[in-house]
């Protein structure tokens, strides 16, 4: 069935019936239903339309392919759909729009996954076929209200994938992109990647690729340019915007990855990435599975800030819940700046039948603030908790009771840490700390300087309850505010302690630079010096020994402070280079003048000649005149 419009498709239901364009295989025939092909300018589905091919007997639903130069619009309940009911396989949905807008719009609360509001649909419900792909190419993608893009699988078979291209922006709001294994499942949940400039979920948008039945979860996989944005909850405050790849309870199976390439990852209000294996539900027991991983790669800034209204942190999970089986995921990413604050978490711990994952971090700097934190906890006994392993280029900053915590109740928790400085303030922490009879785990340090306010109550601990406490290792070039105590105490502390008794605390080791610091110093003389004696009397007479010269300033400035004026150096006048043209000399003979120099005698007194005038003179010779008598001058010792 092929539709070509220059213009515009538009269908539009009746009275919420379902009217539009079908290819069907009927029950109990044989046979694959035919592909819908749909060429226009723009295809608009409002008020339940619907565009679909399906098979209820035995043979495949045909394909959905529509390319659109300027816009399409699925909205109101409308429905693009490929679905198999029984042994055929979905048919593939391929939507081309790469220079127009696509936008899903449900305009309704929110809707199953079977049955959607303005959803896009690759479904195979109870039959044994495998679930169809979907493409999307826009330029931008607009899924809103509660509409959905979906390629999950009921039955026997393997969900399809979905792959999403959109040059400028995937917005998901209140909506959700999903290739899930439902309950009842058999099959493996197909694969969902996006490419894009930008990515923003909020009001509870998600992406889920999770099973709930038995079979393995499938990887999420964003690349985006610019910036990935998770923000918020739905309204009712239960559902974050998020992304999912988990094992659910009544689920087994293996977890998906996820995996995020971006300049800038922001998770905020409740935001989250998430690889759980679920506790039990009320009618499903917990997921059993081991979760999956996360991988990020961003180039610039990592931002993972706040708490909903409704008490859902933002964060990185990889947890396994109480009641799950299984080992939880390893959170390994690399960063520019990574920012933890108020409330926010990295979390890779257990509290079910299995290890928790490890954290890996590669960033310039680290900053946790206001209850931020990264731990790797064990809150079950003979699970271990995982590794924290941080090599941040610049600083590592603590600051308002934030956390770096590889506690356990089940062995393991170590922590290491490489940076260029460490800072704790404000009731801090960074604990290896074990509960139970296992021993405290182990933290490495190696930074330039160890900082910490010694009343602030920051500490760096490796202690046990009924065990032998950690060791703790530090390198530093200087620790300054925080030092090593045998047991905690009020203020900033180091410590490797056990409540069983100093015969089993833990070892301490901080290494930092052998400098004596008073070496180089000069011993100043013990005598104190009059001033007095060191000032000349009368520094204005002339006294024999003593000089004072004018030489000029040399080109210099009188200060430093002044600049250089074109006057400070004076260049004499050159004498001009001699012509070599043939010029005509002329002697001029002048005469000749003898000069007797005679040598001058200074002024020793004065006479009144007869007009009343002074008159300088060597000496008196009538001895009658007022005379200035001579005076001997005083002599200035040299020094």
């Amino acid at each position: 069935m092929v539709i070509t419009a220059s213009d515009r498709v538009s269908l539009e239901g009746l009275a919420g019936l379902g009217r539009g364009i079908a290819s069907a295989v009927g029950q109990s025939a044989r046979g694959s239903a035919n592909d819908i092909i749909i060429d226009t300018r723009s295809l608009s589905l409002s008020n339940s339309a619907l565009i679909t091919t399906s098979t209820l007997g035995q043979g495949n639903a045909g394909n959905i392919q529509i390319k659109a130069t300027d816009s399409i619009s699925v909205s109101s309940n409308s429905n693009l759909q490929a679905i198999t009911y029984t042994s055929g396989d979905s048919g593939n949905i391929s939507i081309e729009a790469a220079n127009a807008d696509v936008s899903f719009d449900g305009q309704g609360s929110f809707a199953s996954t079977s049955v959607g509001r303005g959803n896009i649909q690759g479904v195979e419900f109870v039959g044994t076929g495998q679930g169809g792909d979907i493409t999307l190419n826009a330029r931008n993608l607009f899924v809103s209200d509660g509409a959905s893009v979906i390629t999950n699988t009921f039955g026997r078979g393997n969900a399809g994938n979905v792959t999403i291209s959109a040059g400028n922006l995937v917005s998901l709001d209140h909506s959700f992109v999903r290739s899930n294994v439902e309950v009842g499942g058999q099959g493996n949940g197909g694969d969902i990647t996006i490419f894009t400039g930008s990515l923003t979920a909020i009001g509870g948008g998600s992406i889920s690729a999770s099973t709930f039945g038995q079979g393995n979860a499938g990887n999420i996989k964003i690349t985006a340019r610019d910036t990935v944005s998770f923000d918020g909850t739905d309204r009712t405050g239960n559902f974050p915007s998020a992304a999912f790849s988990t094992v659910e309870a009544g689920g087994v199976g293996k977890g998906g990855d996820i995996n995020i390439a971006a300049r800038s990852l922001s998770l905020t209000n409740g935001g989250s990435l998430n690889t759980f294996i679920r506790d039990a539900s009320r009618t499903q027991p917990g997921g059993n599975g081991n979760a999956g991983n996360v991988k990020l790669d961003i180039r610039d800034t990592v931002t993972i800030a706040g708490i909903s209204n409704s008490g859902i942190g933002s964060g990185i999970f990889s947890t396994v819940e109480n009641g799950a089986q299984g080992n939880g995921g390893s959170i390994e990413f690399i960063a520019g700046l990574l920012t933890v604050t108020d409330g926010g978490q990295i979390n890779a711990s257990t509290r079910g039948r299995g290890n928790a994952g490890s954290i890996r971090l590669t960033a310039d700097s680290l900053s946790l603030i206001n209850g931020g934190q990264l731990n790797t906890n064990s809150n079950v006994e003979n699970y271990q908790a995982g590794n924290i392993k941080l090599t941040i280029a610049k600083d590592i900053r603590l600051d308002n009771q934030a956390l770096i915590a590889a506690d356990t109740q089940g062995g393991q928790g170590n922590i290491e840490l490489e940076s260029r400085d460490l800072i704790l303030r404000r009731q801090s922490n960074i604990t290896t700390n074990a509960q139970g009879d296992v021993t405290g785990g182990n933290i490495t340090i190696n930074t330039g300087n160890l900082v910490a306010l010694p009343r602030e109550d920051s500490n760096i601990t490796a202690n046990a309850e009924e065990s032998f406490g950690g060791r703790v290792s530090i390198a530093a070039d200087g620790i300054f505010g925080i030092r090593f105590r045998e047991q905690p105490t009020p203020e900033s502390d180091i410590t490797a302690s056990s409540t069983l008794g100093t015969d089993f605390s833990g070892t301490v080791d901080l290494n930092t630079p052998d400098v004596d610091p008073s070496r180089g110093l000069i011993e100043l003389p013990e005598n104190v010096v009059d001033p007095s004696t060191q000032i000349a009397q009368n520094p204005c007479q002339r006294g024999v020994g003593s000089e004072f010269t004018v030489t000029g300033r040399g080109g210099l400035p009188p200060s430093p402070n002044q600049t250089l004026s074109s006057d400070n150096v004076r260049v004499g006048i050159v004498s001009p280079v001699p012509s070599k043209a043939n010029t005509a000399t002329t002697n001029i003979n002048l005469p000749s003048v003898n000069s007797n120099t005679q040598e001058i005698v200074p002024a020793q007194g004065w006479v009144f000649n007869n007009k009343g005038e002074v008159m300088l003179t060597t000496y008196d010779p009538t001895n009658k005149g007022v005379e200035r008598s001579r005076q001997n001058p005083a002599t200035c010792t040299a020094r």
